[in-house]
């Protein structure tokens, strides 16, 4: 057996198709790093690079593997080694293993790529080793399928041609309507490169490959005792009991983890949301289950696992506008992969549009999260909750109407939305308004109040509700607004905030103002999830002696180089006479024992939709936090979101082009000059 190995490897290491092959991968592989990783400054290699250049080891495989038997058949040649002292299946074993460690040499030799380039930035070990276990699995599968077929099939050509349409079958078959994608070749190469390692993939590819090479063995040998039927039957047994082992694997099948940012890795808080769920709640992945992402698809695994009332329900909208007129007539645009969430009485939808949110941390860098986690408990635990707590917004003076990403996240956190205008309540009876809610929103009225419309709020916060409000920082013209605000402590200040103190800006832009976050009750979740706050254009607040016995406390803060722009706008950056020195803040609290609390933010530009996303969703969670602090609302769900797209690299420029040059030129020219060096080095010795 071992003498065999040894001629086999001999035989490949002295062919040019080796060192042809071993050229096409490198040089694959080379230019896809070039593009996806040294010129974005990316480090997911397996994803981006090996799962590209693998594709060039499938191409070879069919033509390394006519080796193996068909051209020794068609040479008489495989005579020889039937009458040899050595068992038939040893002799198909060896061959295969010659096979394998030659097709298999450069994707080992590549490892090097991700070692070296992880010294630049960061490289997630668990993704990459995805990428690399996939490939070896598959070649493992393609080689004996091509084994298979080459010791039937005497003709080198005829094999090479049965074996690639074999592949393709294999490659493809998931893709077809009607047949199980969990069979496709291509799709659980896919979802390993994905990170996706399932335990009943890793057995069927491992089994169908063993089926196929002890198959090549039987049949072999049966041609050598001339029993076919009895090798017929015995392939045939092979193929029941292995079809069962793999079935009853892929039934108990567990699901390992492997993703850069373990995605499916869920947090002890949804743990406990999910273990509270007694209704019973489908959620609707809107999408054909053939098409729908392998993360996504074992993400709500996992919440169905952990919860026997979840079910998931893979929903084709377009073949079923009974369920659109039901559950999604209110929906203007329904996006594939968003997800509907439905209990008894209950239900929400999750656009997938906002699974992902982003920030720009410079003028050429990115951050995205993943943020679907969050957004699919808060939507479990919302339609399984039978009470809801009530938010008020107030209306009437031009205040602006809250954004979309903000209302459907309230009311995920459980608040039913309901609004007032103040000015006729103030008409009727002040009780009217104070028994509404425990909080009432004023978001950036355009019209000042009226001073009985005040007095409903001085009684509405003396009575124990809590106002949380914002102001239209260029809005000048709101003076009883501004009177009452300074009665509890909180002067606004004329005029917009301009920061000189450098990095206050983000993107280097005076529109993304980036306040300092202060140590309260408030700001304890953002801090501690290191997430920034966006305000933009503002308002300055100072802080004055409250004339009612509150006690103000400042959360975000300008710097003390700041100062309010009152006049002379075309100078913007630059300071006047009439302009008002900071420090101020941006956002602060006032409270009183034994009463409600008054919130103001200076910028209703801090609850606008692009703001938050500039903010990585910062804002909406500090908005959140503020809520229910002041509602004492229990139930408030903030879930971190995970990084996603995070391998990034700071490759130094000036190497860049020596290893493009290198990996491009340099290694595919080396390795056929070793090609050609052995070449000739065998002529000569024959001659």
């Amino acid at each position: 057996m071992i003498a065999v190995l040894k001629k086999e490897l001999k035989i490949y290491m002295t062919s040019l198709s080796t060192y042809v092959y071993y050229v096409f991968f490198f040089l694959m592989t080379g230019i896809f790093f070039v593009n996806s990783c040294l010129k974005t400054g990316n480090t997911t290699f397996g994803y981006y690079v090996l799962r590209r250049s693998f594709l060039a080891a499938i191409i070879f495989i069919p033509i390394f593997t006519v080796h193996i038997y068909s051209k020794e058949k068609k040479a008489h040649t495989d005579q020889l080694l039937l009458t040899a002292p050595v068992l038939s299946w040893k002799i198909i074993i060896a061959k295969y293993v010659a096979t394998m460690l030659v097709t298999e040499l450069p994707l080992f030799l590549s490892m090097v790529y991700p070692f070296s380039i992880s010294a630049y930035g960061i490289l997630n070990i668990r993704f990459t080793a995805a990428s690399y276990i996939a490939c070896i699995l598959i070649a493992m599968l393609l080689i004996s399928l091509a084994t298979f077929f080459s010791s039937i099939i005497s003709h080198p050509v005829l094999a090479i041609i049965v074996t690639y349409s074999g592949i393709t079958v294999f490659w493809r078959v998931g893709l077809m309507h009607n047949i199980p994608e969990s069979i496709s070749v291509y799709g659980i190469y896919n979802d390993m490169i994905s990170g996706i390692i399932r335990s009943g993939d890793v057995l069927y590819l491992l089994l169908l490959s063993v089926v196929l090479l002890l198959s090549s063995c039987i049949l072999t040998e049966g041609r050598q005792t001339r029993r076919f039927l009895m090798s017929g039957i015995k392939v045939c047994i092979l193929l029941v009991v292995v079809s069962g082992i793999i079935v009853i694997g892929m039934y108990y099948t567990k699901v390992y983890d492997f993703t850069a940012e373990e995605l499916l890795t869920l947090s002890d808080e949804t743990k406990q949301v999910l273990e509270q769920v007694k209704k019973p709640t489908s959620l609707y992945y809107i999408g054909t289950k053939s098409r729908v992402n392998a993360t996504y698809q074992e993400l709500l695994a996992v919440y169905s696992d952990l919860n026997e009332n979840i079910e998931i329900i893979y929903k084709d909208v377009e073949e079923d506008p009974d369920f659109c007129d039901e559950y999604l007539g209110d929906i203007d645009n329904i996006n594939e992969t968003s997800i509907l969430v439905v209990s008894e009485d209950r239900q929400i939808y999750l656009d997938a549009a906002d699974y992902i949110s982003s920030t720009y941390v410079s003028s050429y860098s990115v951050k995205s999260y993943l943020e679907i986690e969050n957004q699919l408990t808060k939507a479990i635990y919302y339609v399984n909750s039978d009470q809801s707590e009530k938010i008020m917004f107030v209306e009437g003076n031009g205040e602006e109407i809250l954004a979309d990403r903000f209302t459907k996240l309230l009311k995920m956190d459980n608040y039913d939305i309901d609004t007032c205008n103040i000015e006729e309540a103030a008409n009727l009876t002040q009780e009217s308004f104070a028994d509404k809610s425990k909080i009432a929103v004023i978001n950036a009225p355009k019209i000042d109040y009226s001073e009985s419309a005040i007095h409903v709020l001085e009684d509405y916060l003396e009575k124990g509700g809590n106002l949380v409000i914002t102001l239209d920082p260029l809005n000048e013209e709101l003076s009883n607004l501004y009177e009452f605000l300074e009665n509890y402590g909180l002067s606004v200040q004329p005029g917009v905030v301009i920061e000189q103190e450098q990095g206050r800006y983000v993107n280097d832009t005076s529109y993304y103002l980036a306040p300092d976050i202060k140590d309260s009750v408030y700001t304890t979740e953002i801090k501690k999830q290191k997430a920034g706050l966006l305000t933009m254009t503002s308002k300055g607040i100072k802080t004055v002696e409250p004339q009612n016995g509150y006690q103000v406390t400042e959360v975000l803060k300008t710097s003390t180089q700041a100062f309010s722009k009152v006049g002379d706008f075309d100078k913007i950056t630059s300071k006047g006479e009439e302009d008002i020195q900071g420090p101020f803040a941006i956002a602060a609290v006032a409270e009183k024992e034994g009463e409600g609390s008054l919130f103001l933010v200076s910028s209703n530009l801090f609850l606008h939709s692009d703001v938050d996303i500039e903010s990585n969703s910062g804002n909406r969670k500090f908005f959140f936090q503020v809520v229910n602090i002041l509602t004492k609302h229990q139930d408030g769900i903030m879930i971190e979101g995970k990084e996603v797209d995070n391998q990034k690299a700071f490759y130094p420029t000036q190497s860049r082009t020596l290893v493009a040059c290198l990996v491009i030129v340099v290694i595919p020219v080396v390795i056929i000059g070793i090609g050609i060096l052995v070449l000739f080095i065998r002529y000569r010795v024959k001659i």
